[in-house]
């Protein structure tokens, strides 16, 4: 499948911890990937949507080694990015992740991202994390793929 063709029909994207980390701090293998999506949230034609969770997770090592550039520019990205909603985890979502986790055995933090996409109506949730993908209510899109898909 081409990287086109994961996306088509893809206008939102709920944004998990990993992808926004790779990106961010310039992975390799996978921001190349991922500079496509990037550069679609930038023009406006793809509308990231993030949360608490992601931000929480993304600041543990800048926080931990006092990189305060780091923590700077992971906080513009999951909270302040233009065409970036960045959502609250309110009580709508904490009852679909409950559901989801009473479901699919997943853990608190992946059922409150999938949680988010749901109830947020994003096209898909991009993660790097294939466990996801069991969790039939939102479409589920993996960077790895990406990589495979030629997204560099």
């Amino acid at each position: 499948m081409t990287l086109e063709q994961m996306l088509a029909g893809v206008t939102s994207v709920l944004l998990d911890t990993a992808p926004v980390i790779y990106y961010v701090e310039r992975h390799p293998v996978y921001a190349p990937a991922l500079h496509h999506i990037f550069q679609r949230i930038d023009a406006g034609t793809l509308t990231a949507i993030t949360t608490p969770v992601t931000l929480a997770e993304c600041l543990v090592l800048p926080v931990r080694s006092a990189e305060a550039g780091l923590q700077a520019r992971f906080r513009a990205t999951v909270t302040a990015a233009p065409h970036t909603r960045f959502v609250a985890i309110d009580g709508r979502i904490a009852a679909t992740a409950a559901e989801l986790r009473a479901r699919y055995n997943c853990s608190l933090l992946d059922a409150l991202q999938a949680a988010a996409a749901i109830n947020e109506s994003s096209d898909a949730l991009l993660t790097n994390d294939a466990g996801l993908r069991r969790i039939a209510e939102t479409r589920v899109l993996l960077v790895d793929d990406l990589v495979t898909a030629g997204g560099a």
